[in-house]
């Protein structure tokens, strides 16, 4: 059995562009054709991309490289951001989130595009019916990705 294991890199957007910088786009890292993982497990990834198009594009890799996908975020709707521990702050349109921020010295939380549980799920492809699993601080999704081929 293969598992695949994408990690937040530092939890922050500096520690993916390096990691990137080293190791090439996503696409890249992932493109390994269909199925190669039974399983990928994705740690606080997705809501460090920067748009929704890039999402959806790594969750669709993340299903294309594997059978099984177990993928977790920080739920937007704790009233507290794991990755700053400032309370609300992440409720605010970005521009002022990222102004109050830059106030506070906490650069973690600068850009991050974090994700309600339905616009976790909606990151799947439509042919991948996902699950949450958890919807406490941290969002979990569980998804079979292909189905079983003899």
């Amino acid at each position: 059995m293969k598992l695949g294991i994408v990690s937040d890199l530092h939890c922050n957007i500096d520690g993916l562009d390096r990691a990137l910088e080293i190791m090439g786009p996503i696409d890249a890292l992932l493109c390994l054709g269909d199925s190669i993982f039974e399983y990928r497990f994705s740690n606080a990834v997705v809501e460090h991309l920067p748009d929704l198009e890039s999402q959806r594009a790594f969750v669709a890799e993340l299903c294309r490289v594997s059978r099984r996908v177990f993928v977790t975020t920080p739920n937007r709707w704790f009233p507290i951001d794991t990755h700053t521990l400032v309370p609300f702050a992440h409720w605010l349109p970005d521009e002022r989130r990222d102004a109050v921020y830059r106030l506070l010295r906490r650069p973690e939380g600068l850009g991050l595009r974090l994700l309600s549980p339905a616009a976790l799920l909606a990151l799947f492809p439509p042919s991948v019916h996902p699950r949450l699993v958890r919807r406490g601080m941290t969002l979990v999704a569980v998804a079979d990705c292909h189905s079983d081929e003899g």
